[in-house]
C-alpha cells in the first residue's frame, strides 16, 4: 500500500504534491501478459459479466459491514490480488472512479505484499480510498502529468466503475469492470477484444468473484494465502494430475517407466 503520511492542511492545499509523492517510483503501467487476443486489427470491444449469488452478496454485506468497510473496498482489494496475480507484481496501478453522479477518476496504488494480513490490508485500503477523494477534483490528465510514467505510455490499463454504465466503452481503457449493487452483486467487464481473448476474461470474471469469496472467508490469513482459482479450475487440475498418475505404473519413477 502506498502509505499516505501526510495528511496537514497543508499538504491538501498542494495537490500536486500529494500527487507527485502518491505516484513516485511508479515507472511503468502494469500490462496483462498471455491472454491471446483476436486475431483481427479491427479495434472492437466486448462486455461479458457474472452475477454473484443471492448467498454470497449478503456474505460480502455482512463482512463490510461487520468490519466497516465499503463493498467498493472489497472490489478494489479483489482487483488489486487480480492483477498482482497476473502480473506477478506487488505495486499495482489501476483506476477508479470515485461514487458519485458526478464521478471523477482517480489512480489507486495498492502493495500486495504477501505477508500482509488480509483484513489490516483491506482497511488500509479503506483508509487510502478516504484520503484519494480529498484530492478527486483534480483532473486525471493532470495527475498523469505528476506521475514519473514516460508520456507515451498511459497511466495504467484498467478502470473500475461502481456502478452500472450502459456505454462502458466510452471510457477508452482496454478493460473495464463495472460493479452494480443494486441488487445481487454484478460484475461486467468491457474490454479490448485486439487484447483480450473471450475465454481468458470468463476466468478473469471467475477469478473475481473466487478472490471475494476468499478474502471474505480468510480475514486473518495473510495475502499469499487467498488462492485465486475457480473450483472449475481445481477439478481440472486434479483431473489432469489423476490421468499422470494413470500413465505411470506406481511402483515406478518416471524415468524407471520404459
Amino acid at each position: 500500500m502506498k502509505n499516505i503520511k501526510d495528511t496537514s492542511l497543508e499538504s491538501y492545499a498542494n495537490p500536486e504534491r500529494f500527487w507527485r509523492s502518491f505516484l513516485h517510483g511508479f515507472t511503468a503501467p502494469a500490462t496483462l501478459p498471455g491472454l491471446t487476443p483476436s486475431s483481427s486489427s479491427h479495434l472492437s470491444h466486448a462486455t461479458q459479466e457474472i452475477r454473484l449469488s443471492s448467498s454470497k452478496t449478503s456474505d460480502l454485506t455482512t463482512f463490510s459491514q461487520n468490519n466497516k468497510l465499503s463493498l467498493y473496498s472489497l472490489i478494489k482489494a479483489a482487483v488489486a490480488l487480480l492483477l498482482s496475480h497476473y502480473t506477478r507484481e506487488t505495486d499495482i496501478l489501476f483506476g477508479a472512479t470515485t461514487e458519485k453522479p458526478d464521478f471523477y477518476i482517480v489512480p489507486v496504488r495498492v502493495s500486495v505484499a504477501p505477508d500482509a494480513s488480509v483484513l489490516s490490508w483491506l482497511k488500509n485500503i479503506q483508509r487510502q480510498w478516504s484520503t484519494l477523494t480529498e484530492y478527486e477534483y483534480i483532473p486525471l490528465e493532470q495527475i498523469r502529468q505528476y506521475s514519473e510514467i514516460p508520456p507515451e505510455l498511459p497511466l495504467f490499463e484498467m478502470l473500475v466503475i461502481f456502478g452500472n454504465y450502459e456505454k462502458l466503452e466510452c471510457f477508452e481503457y482496454p478493460l473495464i469492470l463495472s460493479v452494480d449493487a443494486e441488487s445481487d452483486l454484478l460484475l461486467k467487464i468491457n474490454y479490448q477484444q485486439t487484447r483480450f481473448a473471450d475465454d481468458a476474461i470468463a476466468r478473469m470474471l471467475g477469478h473475481l468473484e473466487t478472490l471475494l469469496t476468499n478474502i471474505i472467508n480468510l480475514p486473518e490469513q495473510t495475502l499469499a494465502d487467498i488462492p485465486l482459482i475457480t473450483e472449475k479450475e481445481r477439478h481440472q487440475l486434479l483431473i489432469e494430475w489423476n490421468q499422470t498418475e494413470v500413465d505411470y505404473p506406481q511402483d515406478k519413477c518416471i524415468h524407471q517407466s520404459s
